[in-house]
């Protein structure tokens, strides 16, 4: 099917309106691209422009000094490709990369499939995903949905015993 699509896209120089949730099959496949949110084009533009775009949280990740090789120790710029920034042995990605938002879980790495499957965002994506397919699992999504209202309050928790501790020392 994909390769119709291109094909099409490409020989008969017709335009094709895809959707989807897969960043990789519209790289591939698309010369424009719109991000659409609540029936209103957000953002738009060719793929590396829109990639080159992306904000938001991040995780950290530190490599030991004995495993960081000299291109790494002297890169501070961002990666063109994927927005990945690398200084002295440690990279930033933003958290959607570690998710399945993009990628299907099976095709990424073994670190990155560990990182993903403790990602809130990626428990999120499943959630959104479940609930949307033609038979949810509403059981497995209430589980997914209870860790996540789980963590939400463990995190408030924290944010009010780490402000009171401030509030008692200034």
């Amino acid at each position: 099917m994909w390769q119709e699509i291109a094909r099409l896209a490409a020989i008969d120089g017709m335009t094709v309106l895809l959707t989807t949730h897969y960043l990789e099959e519209a790289d591939r496949l698309a010369s424009r691209l719109a991000i659409v949110d609540r029936g209103r084009v957000v953002a738009s533009g060719t793929p590396d422009n829109l990639k080159g775009e992306l904000r938001g949280d991040v995780v950290r990740v530190e490599l030991p000094p004995k495993r960081t090789t000299a291109s790494s120790a002297t890169c501070s710029r961002a990666c063109p490709m994927c927005g990945m920034w690398s200084s002295r042995g440690a990279f930033t990605l933003p958290l959607m990369f570690l998710s399945s938002a993009f990628m299907q879980t099976s095709l990424m790495p073994g670190w990155m499939q560990a990182i993903a499957s403790r990602n809130p965002l990626n428990w999120v994506v499943q959630i959104g995903r479940s609930a949307v397919s033609a038979r949810p699992d509403w059981g497995a999504i209430g589980v997914r949905f209870g860790g996540l209202l789980v963590l939400a309050v463990a995190c408030v928790a924290v944010s009010v015993v780490t402000f009171r501790s401030y509030q008692k020392n200034v």
